[in-house]
C-alpha cells in the first residue's frame, strides 16, 4: 500500500473515531493492519495498534487474547521510536490499555503491575495521560483491601496516593478524592496509625457528603467493609456515619422503583437491608451508643424495605417521587392505634466479621405499646437464633411428612410452646398495660413462620385466649386496619375447587406432581359465596387468570399451594418469589404434557407472576391454601412469598395459612370467619374463629348442618368418611389439635 493512500485511510479512520463511529473506525484500521505492514514509520505503526486496541475494548465482549497480541505488537514498535518524549507517551498509553483490559475483565492482580507502570511513568514525565492513569489506579483501589495487605505492598499504594494528591496538574473528581482518602485511611489503620486514619476517613465522608447527599461511595464501602472497620473508626464518627447512611440510603428508592427487572430490584433492596443489620449489630454489640428512639426509627424505616419498594412500584406512577421516604419517630408513633402493642424482631450478626454463619446470628427485639395515648418504648436483650431455631424446628417442621408427627408431639407436651413464649414474649407482655388486648408482630426470617397464637404462658393459656394477634411486614407500611364496615360484599371474588385435570386422558408419570381434588373446596366456595352474596368461579372457570384485572374489594381463594425449597447451588440465581405457587384449572394437564391450554395457561400462579397482575382495590384477601402464609426465608428481607406479593398490591388485610390446610377444617373455619368479620374486624374475627374451631363439638357441627345428607352427597369419594365421622360421640372435638386451627394468620397493612 502506498504511503499517501495509507495516511489518507488512517486520517478517515481518525475522523470516524472522533465522530463516535467506533465500529467504522475499527473496520478501517483493520484494513491498515492487514495491508500496511510495509510502512516503515514505527511511530505510526505503534499508534495504529494502540488506537485499534482501544476500539476493540469499546465492545464489552472483546477477546483479551486479541487485545494482548495487538498491544504486544505496539510495544515492539514503541521501543524502536527514536524520539524519547513520544516513546514515553506511547509507553504510558500501552500500560494504560493493558491495565484497562485486565480491570475490565476483573483480573485485578494481573492489572496491578500495569496500573503502577502507567501511573508512575505519567506522573514522573508529567504527560497528558495522567488523568487516565489516575482513573485506572482508582478503579484498582476500589477492589483492594489494603488493611489486609503486607507493609511493602501498602507502602507502594501509599506512595502512589500521596503523589497523586500533591500533583498540581491532575484535575481530580470528588469521586476520586473520596476513594483516595478512604484507601489512605485503610493503609493508616493497617499500620496502627488510628489517629491519622480517622482524619482521612472523615475527610472522605465530608467530601462526599458535600457533593452527594446519598454518599454512594461511603454506602458501598460500608456494605463491603462495615463488619470489619468498626475496629478502627472512631466510635462517635462511626455512629454519625451509620445513622446518616441509614437515612440517606432511602433516597435510592426513587431510582430503584424505575428498574424493570424484578430480580434486580430485589438485589438492590438487599443492600439497604444489610445497612440495617449492620447498624443493629453495632448497637447490640456495644460498638456505638444509640438511644431507643433512634433505634426504633432506623429499624422501622429500613425493615423489609423490599416490601415498601414493591408497594411504591405497584401503587405510584413511576415518574412521581415521594419527597421524603424517611418517617420520624413522631410520625411512626402516630400510626399506633390505642390499646395495642407492637413487637419487632430483626435478625443481625452477633459476631462482627466479614463472613457470618447461622450460629453467629441473633434477633434484636423492641416493643412499643400505647394505652390511653400513653406510649411506652422498650428495647430488650438479643435472642440468639440457635436457641430459637432449636425450638422452632419442633414447632414448625419444614416438611409435610414431619409436621403430623411434630404437631402430635406438641399436643402431648406443651413445654415447647411455653419455652418459646418465655423466649419471645414473656418480658414484653409483662411490661405492658394489662388491659391491652391486641398484639401486632413484625417478625423476621423463620420467626415469620411461627404461629404465635400457639404459644403458651406459664399457666398453659394459649396466646389467643387473651390477645388478638396479627402480623405486619414492617412498621413503616402499617396503616391500621381497614374499616371493615366499608367492605363491599357484592363485588367479592371467590375462586375455588379448580378442575386440575381438564383432559381426563392425561396421565402424570410422577404421582407427586398430580393434584388431587379438594372435596370440601366446593362446599367452602358455596358457603363463602352465599355469605358474600356472590357467584364463585369453580371448575374450569377457576383459572390462574381469574384474579388478573380484578377490582373486587374481597377475594377468597381455596386451592392447593406449594413452597419449593431453593437448593444451595441455586441461591444466587433463583428469585425467591418464583418458588411460591398456587394451582388452578389445567395444572395437571401442564404437568402431563408440558403445554399450556388455551384459556387456562399452565394452571400455576407464582408470587413472582402475581407482581405483574393488574389488581386494583383489594382490601381483604383470604388464601385458604397450604403454606400461603409461608415463603422463602430470606436473610435480608424476612419471608418472601404470597404475603409479600399481595401486600405490595395494596391488600390491607391478608388471611393465609402457615401449615397444610385440612379442607374440612378450613370450610368450617371460614364459615365462622365471615360471620364474624363484618361485626368485629378481621383480627378479632380470626381469633374468635380459631377458638371456635378448637372447641367446636361434633354435636354443634351437626346442628349447623355440616352432616346433612344432601351436603355429604356432594362430597363424592369422601362421603363415607364423613358418615364415619358422624358416628363418633357428640362431644368429640374434631379440630382440637393445633394442626387444624393454629396455622391461620392475619397480616395487616
Amino acid at each position: 500500500m502506498q504511503n499517501d493512500i495509507f495516511y489518507k485511510i488512517l486520517e478517515s479512520a481518525e475522523d470516524y473515531y472522533q465522530a463516535g463511529q467506533i465500529q467504522k473506525a475499527g473496520e478501517i484500521l483493520k484494513i491498515l493492519l492487514d495491508g500496511g505492514t510495509d510502512i516503515s514509520d514505527d511511530e505510526t505503526q505503534c499508534y495504529i495498534r494502540v488506537l485499534f486496541a482501544e476500539i476493540v475494548m469499546e465492545n464489552s465482549e472483546y477477546n483479551c487474547t486479541e487485545v494482548k497480541e495487538i498491544l504486544l505488537q505496539a510495544k515492539k514498535y514503541c521501543e524502536l521510536i527514536d524520539n524519547f518524549e513520544i516513546k514515553e507517551e506511547f509507553r504510558v498509553c500501552i500500560w494504560l490499555d493493558f491495565s484497562k483490559m485486565y480491570l475490565d475483565k476483573g483480573f485485578y492482580k494481573q492489572s496491578e503491575e500495569y496500573v503502577f507502570l502507567a501511573l508512575n511513568e505519567s506522573l514522573d514525565s508529567r504527560n497528558p495521560y495522567v488523568p487516565g492513569a489516575v482513573h485506572n489506579f482508582v478503579i484498582l483501589l476500589q477492589n483492594q483491601n489494603l488493611i489486609a495487605k503486607k507493609r511493602r505492598e501498602t507502602d507502594k499504594y501509599a506512595s502512589a496516593i500521596k503523589n497523586i494528591l500533591i500533583y498540581q496538574n491532575v484535575d481530580l473528581q470528588d469521586v476520586d478524592m473520596v476513594i483516595l482518602f478512604l484507601k489512605m485511611a485503610e493503609i493508616a489503620f493497617g499500620r496502627g496509625d488510628y489517629e491519622y486514619g480517622n482524619i482521612v476517613f472523615r475527610r472522605a465522608y465530608e467530601i462526599e457528603k458535600s457533593y452527594n447527599r446519598r454518599c454512594n461511595l461511603i454506602y458501598m464501602y460500608f456494605l463491603k467493609n462495615g463488619y470489619m472497620i468498626y475496629n478502627y473508626v472512631d466510635k462517635n464518627m462511626l455512629k454519625e456515619i451509620i445513622l446518616y447512611i441509614s437515612k440517606s440510603v432511602l433516597e435510592y428508592i426513587d431510582d430503584i422503583v424505575t428498574i424493570d427487572t424484578e430480580n434486580e430490584v430485589y438485589k438492590l433492596s438487599k443492600g439497604i437491608s444489610q445497612i440495617l443489620r449492620m447498624f443493629i449489630a453495632y448497637v447490640y454489640l456495644g460498638v456505638i451508643e444509640c438511644d431507643d428512639k433512634d433505634f426504633f426509627e432506623v429499624v422501622s424505616n429500613l425493615k423489609n424495605i423490599y416490601a415498601y419498594i414493591l408497594k411504591i412500584r405497584n401503587g405510584i406512577n413511576r415518574e412521581k417521587k415521594i419527597d421524603n421516604h424517611w418517617l420520624t419517630y413522631d410520625e411512626l408513633i402516630a400510626r399506633i392505634p390505642d390499646n395495642t402493642v407492637f413487637v419487632d424482631y430483626t435478625q443481625f450478626p452477633s459476631v462482627l466479621r466479614r463472613e457470618t454463619i447461622l450460629g453467629d446470628l441473633a434477633f434484636s427485639c423492641f416493643s412499643v405499646s400505647k394505652y390511653n395515648n400513653c406510649v411506652q418504648l422498650y428495647r430488650y436483650k438479643s435472642i440468639y437464633l440457635l436457641q430459637e431455631r432449636t425450638l422452632y424446628l419442633f414447632l414448625e417442621a419444614t416438611t409435610r411428612s414431619d409436621r403430623e408427627k411434630i404437631v402430635s408431639l406438641i399436643n402431648e407436651d406443651y413445654k415447647i410452646n411455653i419455652k418459646l413464649y418465655d423466649l419471645l414474649l414473656k418480658k414484653i407482655l409483662t411490661n405492658i398495660n394489662k388491659k391491652i388486648c391486641r398484639l401486632y408482630l413484625c417478625p423476621d426470617v423463620e420467626l415469620g413462620c411461627i404461629p404465635f397464637s400457639i404459644l403458651m404462658d406459664e399457666n398453659r393459656n394459649f396466646l389467643i385466649s387473651k390477645y388478638d394477634v396479627a402480623f405486619i411486614d414492617s412498621f413503616r407500611n402499617f396503616e391500621g386496619e381497614y374499616n371493615y364496615l366499608n367492605l363491599k360484599k357484592e363485588s367479592a371474588l371467590v375462586i375455588a375447587d379448580p378442575r386440575y385435570t381438564i383432559d381426563l386422558s392425561c396421565k402424570v408419570e410422577n404421582p407427586y406432581k398430580y393434584l388431587q381434588p379438594l372435596p370440601f373446596s366446593k362446599v367452602e366456595a358455596e358457603i363463602v359465596s352465599e355469605q358474600l352474596k356472590t357467584t364463585p368461579f369453580i371448575k374450569e372457570k377457576a383459572t390462574k387468570y381469574t384474579l388478573d384485572g380484578s377490582d373486587s374489594q374481597i377475594v377468597h381463594i381455596a386451592t392447593h399451594g406449594e413452597l419449593l425449597e431453593i437448593q444451595e447451588n441455586e441461591e444466587k440465581t433463583v428469585f425467591p418469589l418464583s418458588r411460591c405457587s398456587m394451582y388452578f384449572a389445567g395444572a395437571n394437564d401442564f404437568f402431563c404434557r408440558g403445554k399450556e391450554l388455551a384459556g387456562v395457561g399452565n394452571g400455576i400462579l407464582t408470587a413472582e407472576e402475581l407482581l405483574k397482575y393488574t389488581i386494583v382495590g383489594i382490601k381483604m384477601c383470604v388464601l385458604s391454601i397450604c403454606f400461603s402464609g409461608n415463603g422463602q426465608v430470606d436473610y435480608s428481607q424476612g419471608i418472601l412469598g404470597f404475603r409479600t406479593a399481595f401486600l405490595s398490591k395494596g391488600v390491607r388485610v391478608l388471611v393465609s395459612a402457615l401449615w397444610e390446610v385440612d379442607d374440612f377444617a378450613s370450610a368450617v373455619f371460614f364459615s365462622s370467619f365471615y360471620k364474624n368479620v363484618f361485626n368485629m374486624g378481621p383480627v378479632e374475627a380470626l381469633r374468635k374463629s380459631q377458638l371456635y374451631l378448637k372447641d367446636v363439638t361434633l354435636f354443634e357441627l351437626k346442628q349447623e348442618g355440616w352432616f346433612e345428607k344432601k351436603k355429604i352427597h356432594k362430597l363424592g369419594l369422601v362421603a363415607s368418611h364423613m358418615e364415619e365421622i358422624a358416628s363418633k360421640p357428640d362431644e368429640t372435638k374434631l379440630f382440637n389439635k393445633t394442626k387444624y386451627w393454629a396455622g391461620f394468620i392475619v397480616t395487616i397493612q
